[in-house]
């Protein structure tokens, strides 16, 4: 994201049509976003990526395929933790915001998840 490439990653920027300027532009930051996610992540990683490492799509799916559960447990998991969130004796509001924050994140992604599968 700090380098304006998640839309291609994402899948939601697609290649322009017929436009050859267009297209060599999209080319040149899908191969940075490529570049960028395969150097990011560890050598014993890089086995899941053969055959994809030029689209920076498909290497975002193969890692979620890889390293996401979509079991219906994760769901209940999900919940289950955000109900066990509590306040830390010395812990600040804001970070008990940013624990909370991250509690609703991973319940909704585990309708993501579970819709997708």
């Amino acid at each position: 994201m700090t380098k304006g490439l998640w839309r291609l990653v994402s899948g939601a920027k697609k290649c322009p049509g017929t436009d050859a300027e267009a297209i060599e532009k999209w080319e040149l930051r899908a191969e940075k976003a490529a570049g960028a996610l395969y150097l990011n992540v560890t050598k014993e990683q890089h086995i899941h990526l053969d055959g994809v490492i030029d689209d920076p799509v498909k290497i975002w799916e193969k890692l979620a395929i890889v390293h996401v559960s979509k079991k219906p447990g994760t769901r209940f998991n999900a919940y289950d933790d955000f109900f066990s969130i509590r306040k830390k004796e010395d812990e600040s509001l804001q970070s008990l915001m940013t624990r909370i924050d991250e509690g609703m994140h991973q319940i909704q992604k585990s309708y993501v998840l579970l819709a997708s599968h």
